[in-house]
């Protein structure tokens, strides 16, 4: 039985399911920035996966760091995930482009 505190490394894509595979981050309260509430940009983000590979999500992104984008995202089940990526895995796009679905805020 997992626990409601346990962070969900399991989501699903284009009807496949994935394992997330990404390394913590590790940073201090100065290290970051937070995007202003309600007006997250919307990006398309590289997420590192079991086995070495990367899927690509459409996402918010959050925080940020001088390296780093901190970006959440909700699969297909509408379950809600989030990571710390490289700044170069992650494109800022226009909604017209982003064709995500919600994130709950």
């Amino acid at each position: 039985m997992s626990s409601i505190f346990e962070r969900p490394s399991k989501f699903s894509e284009a009807g496949q399911e994935y394992e997330l595979a990404v390394p913590e981050y590790t940073f201090t309260h100065h290290d970051v920035q937070r995007f202003t509430y309600g007006q997250e940009p919307y990006v398309i983000a590289q997420v590192p996966v079991a086995g070495g590979s990367k899927v690509e999500v459409r996402a918010l992104a959050v925080w940020w760091s001088a390296t780093h984008v901190q970006i959440e995202w909700t699969d297909e089940s509408i379950n809600m995930f989030n990571c710390w990526l490289p700044k170069a895995d992650v494109k800022r796009v226009d909604l017209m482009e982003w064709d995500g679905r919600y994130v709950p805020r």
